[in-house]
């Protein structure tokens, strides 16, 4: 979608919007937010560590048969509180390595076998069996996989105790070795993420946040700040660390009361390093280093209006840029704290970051309210270090000019979220992001589901493709196309290392939103998340394929969980041949039935589920459409 380049009226006092004089550009669609329920900020930032007393575990088959095809398999939903770390390398030839958050087991001790889970390929670009237990000796969270010049692999995750271990496995080797990260800060440091660069390929670029205080961790302030985005490095593979408890220019008490997990991340090329943070009520802030990460400049690349804003401070609309029609007044945008960076074939930055609009209204309750219907990213890029644009994400599928939801699972994200970036030899950036889908609709929740949607730009972000849907071309998936229609899918990355192919990997499952830090709200079940990996030609994304919404219908099953006997209740509009399936997770047919020729009106059809515990699908067929549900069996 091109961007418009005409400044909104919203935008028009870009000098008190903007201190840093950045000069804000503003496609002309509609946000949706009018017509989106504003929720109550309850998330708490989650470490792993956590004892999760909420949901059972729901039974499920022990395989699955996914879109693309699974890596591994893991029950710990949470991906990242914020932006999507590095877990996919191609070092080419067909050689790759894939890493994710493993966990599986008793979800009322919390996970106790969860941490970095690990896949590589055979040299044949096919990935080993799924991972069925942690690379580490102890308990971890939040991995991110990087590679060095020499091929040499390293994984980064906090550990108990809040310190981060790095977990290195040299090339040729099939064992890991891990040490600590060192730290002197009092209370540990957290949710790191982590980058490889130098003139020779090996100096690992290191963030990570000092534990703060607060429900879910038991840590201190620094410097005033109650978790600060520290930095860390190596240059010798991290066997000695030259850089650690780095507070990186402008981060102190003065700037900031507080950072958020997972709110920034990291990159590097050869001797550049750039490193950005972002989140609600604070400045989205850029720092590069062009000497391998001796010293950093600092550039505040969307400046928010109130400095050092302490939550429930609260604040006037003369101190705040006037808000869109049909948001409160006093609401403010900003980040949603998921972004990405990458440094282009030129040695160019480029900062994506999901928008959100947020409210803080109500005095002396610690909490505020933020517009999960806030569309699009912001592009800052370094050939235009002063202007700030905005990239118009959301897919209309159907075209009509709006965005049509039921509704869509929390991530605590904006609308479009978790981006990530690579580019090509010919210079095409890609963009992946998760965002939920028009055209399916989870019935059984009553929710839209996520898919994976990718764009590209040929002029180095100027203007950008429509939206194609991963999950919808039926030429890159063997799976059974019944599964789709549910499939609900999230943190995807994108390995930077772009051939003729793009190398994709996301998570997926069967329930839109998050079973780990879900909110009050939503009850979400403990089940399967396949990492799945993608290898999608570049030539299938750059022919921007429009996408076309699914022929689908609504029915019902009923009791489920169920046991013996299952109903599935019909409204058949045009009389038409019904057939209904059960499947497994693996997409395999167990049961056929074929039901017969059947009038218009309502139907209920028993079928019987003498099968083993787990999760199924039930599908219907009739007028040449399909749809699914699915289904528990005790």
């Amino acid at each position: 979608m091109n961007r418009i380049l005409t400044i909104m009226a919203f935008f028009s006092i870009s000098a008190v919007f903007c201190k840093a004089q950045t000069t804000m550009v503003q496609s002309g669609r509609p946000i949706p937010n009018a017509k989106m329920e504003m929720r109550r900020m309850d998330k708490i930032a989650r470490t792993g560590f956590e004892a999760d007393v909420l949901q059972a575990a729901v039974p499920h088959s022990a395989s699955a048969r996914a879109l693309g095809y699974s890596i591994g398999t893991t029950n710990y939903d949470l991906g990242s509180n914020g932006s999507v770390k590095a877990r996919l390398v191609n070092f080419g030839s067909k050689k790759l390595s894939g890493a994710f958050n493993l966990g599986t087991g008793d979800i009322a001790n919390g996970v106790a076998d969860r941490g970095s889970g690990y896949n590589t390929t055979d040299g044949n670009a096919k990935f080993g069996a799924r991972p069925t237990k942690r690379v580490e000796a102890v308990r971890t969270g939040f991995t991110t996989l990087c590679a060095d010049a020499d091929g040499n692999e390293y994984l980064f995750a906090h550990q108990s105790g809040y310190r981060i271990l790095m977990s290195k496995k040299v090339k040729g080797s099939a064992s890991w070795q891990s040490t600590e990260v060192p730290t002197e800060v009092q209370g540990g440091i957290l949710w790191s993420a982590a980058a490889i660069g130098g003139a020779n390929g090996k100096t690992i670029h290191l963030i990570a946040l000092t534990a703060p205080t607060g429900t879910s961790t038991n840590g201190f302030l620094f410097d005033d700040i109650n978790g600060a985005m520290l930095y860390y490095r190596s240059t010798d593979g991290g066997a000695t660390w030259d850089k650690k408890d780095v507070a990186l220019p402008g981060i102190n008490g003065v700037r900031y009361n507080r950072m958020s997990s997972d709110n920034y991340t990291v990159t590097a090329k050869g001797d550049k390093v750039a490193i950005a943070s972002f989140g609600d009520f604070y400045d989205t802030e850029l720092w590069v280093s062009t000497d391998n990460g001796e010293k950093f400049t600092r550039k505040t690349v969307f400046d928010f209006p109130l400095s050092n804003y302490h939550i429930d401070d609260l604040y006037s609309v003369d101190s705040i840029p006037p808000a869109p029609e049909g948001l409160d007044p006093l609401a403010i945008l900003s980040t949603d704290g998921s972004g990405t960076l990458m440094i282009d074939k030129d040695d160019k930055i480029h900062l994506v970051v999901g928008r959100m609009y947020y409210l803080d209204a109500a005095v002396d309750n610690g909490s505020y309210t933020y517009y999960p219907g806030t569309n699009g990213f912001f592009h800052w890029d370094e050939n235009t270090p002063d202007s700030l644009y905005t990239i118009d994400a959301y897919p209309d599928i159907d075209e009509d000019g709006t965005i049509n939801l039921d509704g869509y699972g929390t991530t605590f994200n904006a609308l479009t979220c978790h981006p990530t970036m690579a580019q090509g030899n010919d210079k095409t950036i890609y963009l992946a992001y998760a965002v939920p889908s028009e055209a399916y609709v989870n019935a059984d929740q009553g929710k839209n589901c996520r898919h994976i949607f990718i764009m590209h730009s040929k002029d180095g972000g100027k203007t950008w493709s429509k939206p194609y849907d991963v999950i919808d071309d039926k030429s890159l998936f063997d799976a059974n196309e019944y599964l789709r229609e549910l499939a609900d899918c999230t943190f995807p990355y994108l390995a930077q290392n772009v051939d003729n192919n793009l190398h994709l990997i996301y998570q997926m499952d069967y329930t839109p939103g998050m079973h780990v830090s879900h909110p009050s709200s939503e009850t979400i079940d403990f089940e399967d998340n396949f990492q799945i990996y993608n290898e999608i030609p570049v030539s299938t994304i750059t022919k921007n394929n429009d996408v076309k919404a699914a022929e689908t219908f609504s029915f019902s099953v009923y009791p489920n969980p169920a046991t013996d006997v299952a109903q599935v209740s019909l409204s058949i509009e045009e009389a038409s041949d019904t057939k209904i399936g059960i499947m497994d997770c693996f997409g395999q047919t167990l049961r056929k039935f074929d039901t017969g020729w059947k009038g218009a009106g309502k139907h209920v059809v028993s079928i019987p589920t003498d099968l083993h515990s787990g999760m199924y699908f039930i599908t219907v067929e009739m007028n040449g459409k399909t749809a699914t549900r699915k289904l528990i069996v005790k």
